[in-house]
């Protein structure tokens, strides 16, 4: 027998919580006014997040908080406060990125229990593994793991695992995605993604020509919806905990309709085994909203068919088409293929001029004015703008729909209820005593101050009592069983047994609810530990100046960037295709190269290995290892895992882990990191902060990654990729990019595993703040090249060396001429960008 798995419920307003609950949910998710990942759904205040823990915890319904950001330095101990408050709350869990912010939940609260967001980007069993070790309970993972990978997982490690079931897709793996910062200073990774890729975009090529096509659509990063009903036997097969929808950002009509169909579903399995999901169920989630939908990475990656190229938003279900259009009247006669009545929203996909929604108003049939009309009939009604003959119509809101899922929220009067069996005892001179016991085994007493007198005209009865006793309209509970004992004919006022009745079901609630509260946290150890903490990470510790380091992807740049003055290069992570394969002869070359000018050869990893391809990646890397590399960049939490047990070398964090306070920096250290690449969206303000304790390396040149995508555009457009069909590698014949409505070509590369690399088209270049950074007390200062050829390498490490040179000569007060800037631009066609080293996230 296979483990009843959580449906866990997406919560963005009271609404929502209501509708989760009433819906079948066994635990819901839902954020704060801070330091959530959505921060622009209605969210939490402090007093509505008590209250939404009672009403959650009364009915059974567990309670998970996200605190799923990156935090700056001094937002710190506000956040660590907000854990307490949760904690003391009684929160069930938070689901936390920050590892800075773990480090510190783990010291001070023990006894919270904490989830791995899908920000952590975690996608393979090593990555669950150290997540296990730093004290995780459970790992939501990342939507890309195929279904395969997740039974592996689940087969090998301790933690619960959470997946996706249900709900928007990102395009990026989660946590690896700068586009909506870099573009538009709204970060993702602090919760305020605006998302850029569902914009409208070209596939380019090198000269900048048209690849789409026109019949392929222009919202070439936005995916389908996600929806796994029919296929949730597979994963409860596989072990999977969690049942996750998306969508703290919908309205609770969609929470309660989604849910419902989910919970009965899921009932359905555990109770026959005869799994099925009706039509009508499959059409409500149609309705209710899609982008399309799509299985995802369950069974592996859909090519093209995992997107939805010609819209970004909802499609709603197809009516049918426009037969005549009066442009006077603005009167259309529609041939129905699905049933429509007056409260229905629609949206014709005109010839002309783009979408028009409507709201059904009135309609008629044979000029006659009805509320409803059933598919096949042909309706005439009033929308305005041009339409013609042939336009397809689209049914966005059933109102019946949205009524019967209101009906579970909006004034509910049966709704989800706690059973108690109640017990009520009374004899002479002795006050009435009800007990009250639910399925748990909690109990609550109430007992009348009027002590039981003998009966003049109206005994009490059992049928009187349990009336009074039943009146739990406005409480949580509902009377299953009933037992009376009166001993001889006796009198009690009703306003008595009432209040004896109001006193155990206030007993009972709080001794429910009790077991969800831990004892308070002791206020001066908890400020003696955090102190003791923060002194830590203030710690100064002295360098003699940054050395310069240089991220490369093929040989000749290795050489440009030694030959020039690079103290460190990096190399042999991401073989894109449009470069040399890196193979271990190739690195061996390389070491020999940085030998002779002097430098030290690290080997940089990839950001993404799912299992099958990190057993790939795996003997090469053992086989590169053991040559006499400087050490190991690494790309992603699983690679740290398997190269502390696996490797004796020195280890560096890469930007891709996030790295963004001094405690994130410190858990690094602890976990054998000597230094580490500071995220790119801090300040320059932050960045000194964080140079203080001696590992920083700053990136200051180069073109970002914006996004790590399972999802290749080249690959499903030109190569026509589909789960069942191979693509057509276009990739090794020619460079892409994909082209905004600003005309800006963001360029594409492809690695060797086929994820693809989108890649922001202006350039960090912070050489005039060279001599600030230089005195800060950073260890590195980093140039990003690795989509560069050797001829801009070389003049870019040229200029760094000869400027950081200067400085080490002339000491901090140094200015860099403005030709050296000038003559770096002239390099870089888009032109160069200070990031966010002025303006933050």
């Amino acid at each position: 027998m296979f483990e009843r798995p959580e449906l866990l419920a997406p919560v963005g307003s009271w609404e929502a919580l209501v509708a989760a609950v009433e819906n079948g949910a066994d635990a819901v998710y839902l954020g704060g006014k801070l330091f959530s990942a959505r921060q622009y759904a209605n969210n939490f205040s402090d007093e509505e997040m008590k209250k939404a823990l009672d009403y959650a915890h009364f009915r059974g319904v567990r309670v998970f908080v996200t605190v799923n950001t990156l935090m700056a330095d001094r937002e710190l101990e506000q956040c660590l406060e907000y854990l307490r408050f949760l904690y003391e709350a009684g929160v069930d869990a938070v689901i936390v990125q920050d590892l800075g912010l773990v480090r510190l939940g783990r010291k001070l609260l023990p006894g919270l229990e904490l989830h791995a967001s899908t920000q952590m980007t975690v996608h393979n069993l090593e990555g669950v593994r150290l997540l296990e070790d730093l004290g995780f309970n459970r790992v939501v993972l990342s939507r890309e793991v195929t279904l395969e990978n997740m039974r592996y997982i689940r087969e090998n490690c301790r933690a619960e695992l959470e997946v996706f079931v249900h709900g928007a897709l990102c395009v990026s793996y989660s946590g690896q995605c700068l586009m909506s910062s870099l573009i538009g200073g709204r970060s993702g990774n602090r919760g305020r993604c605006a998302q850029p890729c569902r914009l409208k975009y070209n596939l380019v090529g090198e000269k900048g020509e048209n690849l789409s096509g026109e019949d392929v659509g222009m919202h070439l990063l936005s995916p389908r919806d996600l929806n796994l009903v029919e296929h949730l036997p597979q994963l409860i097969e596989a072990g999977v905990k969690s049942f996750k929808v998306e969508g703290r950002m919908k309205r609770p009509e969609y929470v309660a309709t989604v849910i419902r169909i989910y919970r009965e579903a899921l009932n359905r399995y555990f109770l026959a085994r005869d799994y099925a999901v009706t039509a009508e169920d499959l059409k409500n989630l149609t309705q209710v909203f899609n982008r399309d939908f799509t299985t995802g990475y369950l069974y592996g990656n859909e090519g093209r068919n995992l997107m939805s190229f010609k819209r970004p938003n909802n499609r709603g279900l197809r009516l049918g088409r426009i037969e005549k259009f009066n442009p006077k009247t603005k009167e259309a006669e529609i041939s129905l293929d699905d049933d429509l009545q007056v409260g229905d929203g629609l949206e014709v996909w005109v010839t002309q001029g783009g979408r028009q929604g409507v709201v059904v108003n009135s309609m008629a049939v044979q000029g006659r004015r009805v509320e409803g009309a059933r598919a096949g009939e042909r309706v005439a009604i009033q929308i305005p703008g041009k339409m013609r003959p042939g336009d397809r119509v689209f049914k966005t809101l059933d109102a019946g729909l949205m009524n019967r899922a209101r009906s579970t929220f909006i004034n509910v009067k049966e709704g989800r209820r706690v059973p108690v069996r109640a017990e009520v005892k009374v004899s002479l001179g002795q006050p009435l005593l009800i007990t009250m016991t639910d399925e748990d085994g909690n109990k609550g007493e109430g007992r009348t101050g009027f002590l039981a007198e003998a009966a003049r005209k109206r005994p009490l009865t059992e049928e009187t009592v349990r009336g009074q006793v039943d009146r739990l309209g406005n409480t949580p509970f509902t009377l299953q069983e009933f037992s009376c004992t009166i001993e001889g004919e006796l009198m009690v006022p009703v306003s008595e047994i009432n209040e004896a009745r109001r006193q155990a079901v206030e007993q009972l609630e709080e001794q429910r609810l009790s077991k969800y509260r831990p004892q308070p946290v002791d206020r001066n150890s908890w400020q003696q530990s955090w102190r003791q903490l923060e002194a830590e990470s203030a710690e100064k510790v002295a360098n003699q100046g940054p050395i310069l380091t240089v991220v490369v992807s093929d040989l000749a740049s290795v050489e440009a960037a030694a030959q020039k003055g690079a103290q460190v290069v990096y190399f042999g992570g991401e073989s894109f295709r449009s470069k040399e394969l890196i193979k271990p002869e190739l690195v061996n070359k390389a070491l020999t190269i940085c030998r002779q000018y002097g430098a030290e050869l690290v080997l940089s990893t990839p950001r993404i290995l799912q299992d099958d391809e990190l057993k790939a990646y795996l003997p090469w890397l053992t086989q590169v290892a053991e040559m006499p590399v400087g050490g190991l960049l690494i790309g992603n939490l699983g690679l740290l895992e398997l190269a502390r047990k696996k490797f004796n070398l020195a280890l560096y964090g890469d930007y891709s882990i996030n790295i963004f306070n001094r405690q994130s920096a410190l858990a690094l250290r602890k976990m054998g990191i000597n230094r580490w690449t500071l995220s790119p969206e801090l300040t320059l303000e932050q960045v000194g902060l964080m140079a203080r304790l001696g590992g920083g390396e700053a990136i200051v040149h180069g073109s970002l990654t914006m996004m790590v995508s399972e999802y290749c555009a080249p690959g499903a457009i030109l190569g026509r990729r589909e789960r069942e069909q191979a693509c057509g590698k276009p990739c090794h014949k020619g460079r892409f990019g994909l082209k905004d409505r600003m005309n800006f070509v963001f360029p594409v590369e492809t690695d060797q595993y086929c994820h693809m690399h989108v890649f922001n088209p202006k350039e960090l270049c912070l050489i005039d703040e060279l001599p600030v950074l230089a005195d800060q007390g950073l260890a590195a200062l980093r140039l990003e090249l690795k989509r560069s050829d050797a001829r801009y390498v070389s003049r870019v490490v040229k200029a760094y060396r000869q400027e950081l040179d200067m400085i080490k000569k002339k000491g901090p007060r140094y200015q860099v001429p403005a030709g050296i800037r000038e003559e770096l631009e002239a390099l870089s066609p888009a032109g160069f960008t200070k990031g966010h080293y002025y303006r933050g996230v």
